[in-house]
């Protein structure tokens, strides 16, 4: 949004609301801007939440250029709980989601993996 419908939002002039904006990514509280992508525009239809846990020998380790290598993968959180890892990922079909999965299981860090696909999303 522009500084003007920022300002007006939180009773700012344009120029206060650009030197509050410039003065909080100074101080570190604004970490950065990004773009929210329309997947669906680009012809990624399925969204699944993948849940993996690795061979204890390896933690992971020797996963992560894969998961860097892969733009399916949207994010990549390594957690708490049952799984050691939590991949956002968004496909264009069963095939290619079949695929991927497959991909995940070639490099031996996988012990277990649990693939949930997203119905609707409300809050992103």
């Amino acid at each position: 949004m522009s500084y003007r419908e920022l300002g007006s939002r939180v009773g700012l002039s344009p120029t206060a609301a650009a030197a509050r904006v410039d003065r909080l990514v100074a101080e570190g509280v604004i970490a950065g801007f990004s773009a929210r992508i329309n997947h669906a525009a680009l012809g990624n239809t399925i969204h699944a939440l993948v849940d993996i846990k690795f061979n204890q020998s390896r933690f992971g380790d020797e996963f992560i250029p894969l998961l860097e290598s892969l733009p399916e993968v949207t994010a990549a959180r390594f957690v708490t709980g049952p799984f050691d890892c939590a991949l956002d990922v968004w496909v264009p079909s069963a095939e290619q989601l079949n695929w991927l999965l497959a991909e995940l299981k070639k490099t031996g860090d996988v012990a277990e993996m649990q693939t949930r696909i997203v119905l609707r999303t409300t809050k992103s």
